[in-house]
Formats: structure tokens, C-alpha cells, sequence
């Protein structure tokens, strides 16, 4: 029980920092994070992964597989997937309160314009660059760089780190599954 509790509270310290650090109104119960993963634009899918109070609820994970995007383009890609997962809106009792991206101020910026042409405009959104861990934000010019050791430092990048981890695991699903398909074909 006592493990139970300190975990409690360091999951509220850390989406407290972050709330403190990323300067939002209130702190970030629900997040999603989302990532495009590929091989030189073969076998393209993204992944969402959801974070509740700090803490990972996989029975709202999803993986996209990618229709309408090029190939090479995870621009592309992320604006596909912004625009199915907002459809996905009018249906759900609690929406995110941020919405974080893997990737830099490209990622970010094309996320944000489908966003902020939706209803859902309110919902904060953030991108993670992983080379110097820099957070950027819309309409802010400078990134933020969290603060080193702290708790939403940790949090953000555990939260980044799975949605990459779900997301190269289905791509490799994919890909292991289109090259046995291949060489099945092969052998006929």
C-alpha cells in the first residue's frame, strides 16, 4: 500500500510539473502521445498511447495503419492520423487534456493545423524533439527544455519512449507479416 501511494504521489508531482513547466492552465490528467514509424516509407503505421493520471491505460492504445499518406512523409502521416483520431472525439466521454507529438517543430506544426481547424482547438498539444529533449509548443518561438532530474521530465519522456516502443513493435508486425506474404508468394 505504501508503494501504492508514493507512486500516487509521483504521479501527481510529475503532471504537476509539467502543468508548472509548459505553463498550462491545469495539470494534463489525460495525455496521448502519438509516433509514425517506417522503414524509408515501407510498412508506414503510428501509434497513440494513453496516459491517465500519470500512468499508462493500454486498454486505450491504438495503432493506425496508414491509407491516405505518402509514403515518406510523416507530416503526411500525422496530419492523417490527427484527422481520423479528432472524428474519433464526438464519441468519447473524456477528451486529453495534452495531446504530445514525437518529433520536432515540423511534426508539431502539422498536428496543430489540423487541430486548431477542428472544434477541439481548446486541447493542448506539444511535440518532444529526442536530441535535446526539447518541447515545443504552437505559436511559441523558443522550445522549452525541462528541467533535468524532474518529475515531468521523466513522465514526459516515459510517455514519449512507450509511444515509440507500441509503434515500432506494429511496425515490425507489419513488415514480418508483408515479408512472409512475399515469400510465400515466392515459392508458388
Amino acid at each position: 500500500e505504501n508503494r501504492l501511494n508514493d507512486n500516487e504521489e509521483a504521479a501527481t508531482k510529475s503532471l504537476i510539473d509539467i502543468k508548472n513547466q509548459l505553463k498550462l492552465k491545469s495539470k494534463p490528467e489525460i495525455i496521448e502521445c502519438f509516433d509514425v514509424s517506417h522503414i524509408q516509407g515501407t510498412s508506414v503505421v503510428a501509434s497513440m498511447v494513453v496516459f491517465d493520471n500519470g500512468r499508462p491505460d493500454k486498454s486505450k492504445y491504438r495503432r493506425f495503419e496508414l491509407k491516405n499518406s505518402q509514403k515518406n512523409d510523416d507530416y503526411s502521416a500525422l496530419k492523417e492520423i490527427f484527422t481520423r483520431r479528432l472524428k474519433r472525439f464526438e464519441d468519447e466521454n473524456r477528451l486529453p487534456d495534452l495531446m504530445l507529438v514525437d518529433g520536432g517543430k515540423g511534426q508539431l506544426n502539422a498536428t496543430y493545423e489540423i487541430l486548431n481547424q477542428s472544434k477541439f482547438k481548446d486541447i493542448k498539444i506539444a511535440s518532444i524533439a529526442k536530441q535535446r529533449e526539447e518541447i515545443f509548443i504552437p505559436k511559441r518561438k523558443e522550445s522549452i527544455i525541462l528541467t533535468n532530474g524532474s518529475y515531468g521530465k521523466h513522465l514526459i519522456q516515459r510517455i514519449r519512449d512507450e509511444a515509440h516502443r507500441f509503434a515500432v513493435e506494429y511496425h515490425r508486425k507489419k513488415r514480418s507479416k508483408s515479408f512472409f506474404g512475399k515469400k510465400i508468394n515466392q515459392k508458388k
